[in-house]
């Protein structure tokens, strides 16, 4: 584990959070299946057992276990604010991946509510929204931002080329499956 101890808080990957949150949640159920129903129903009991097994998650916080590689200081903390997790797509694309940000859509000038980093330099592709999805493009800055049914990706491409190629994936995507 690459925890990192910042004060209080302890830094941790997505992917280790979610190992520490299953321990938690197995060592919980586990304890819930030995209490009486007596035990079960009682408020100090069920308040004992959540501090016993739920309070120390708190002391957690994710963090991205690479920081993203790009010029601009304005997008890389944009990426580290909005995301959880990565993963490369190819040697000249990294997706950068995050979740539970459904209430950031559009707001009454159809830009995300979130706030991006330079908000005039994105366009949005209405061709590929659906209700369920938004996607947006920088192209200055060679980035994609997807935001589907909650889940957020941004596909940050190192070259024009890449950028290019990603562009034409999504459109084969979303012809076929939109």
């Amino acid at each position: 584990m690459s925890t990192q101890n910042h004060g209080e808080t302890i830094a941790v990957t997505h992917k280790e959070f979610m190992e520490i949150a299953d321990k938690m949640l197995n060592g919980y159920w586990d304890a819930v299946q030995k209490l009486t129903k007596k035990q079960k129903t009682s408020e100090r009991c069920q308040a004992l057992m959540q501090e016993h097994y739920y309070g120390p998650i708190a002391k957690y916080a994710i963090v991205l276990s690479q920081k993203p590689e790009h010029e601009r200081e304005d997008i890389v903390r944009f990426v580290e604010l909005w995301c959880l997790d990565w993963y490369d797509k190819d040697d000249q694309r990294r997706v950068f991946t995050g979740g539970n940000v459904g209430g950031i859509y559009c707001d009454s000038f159809g830009r995300p509510r979130m706030m991006l980093p330079e908000r005039n330099e994105w366009d949005h592709l209405e061709s590929y929204n659906n209700g369920y999805r938004e996607v947006w493009v920088n192209r200055m800055a060679r980035l994609v931002l997807t935001i589907c049914e909650g889940d957020l990706s941004i596909v940050m491409c190192k070259t024009v080329e890449a950028y290019g190629a990603e562009l034409t994936e999504a459109a084969e995507f979303y012809a076929k499956y939109a």
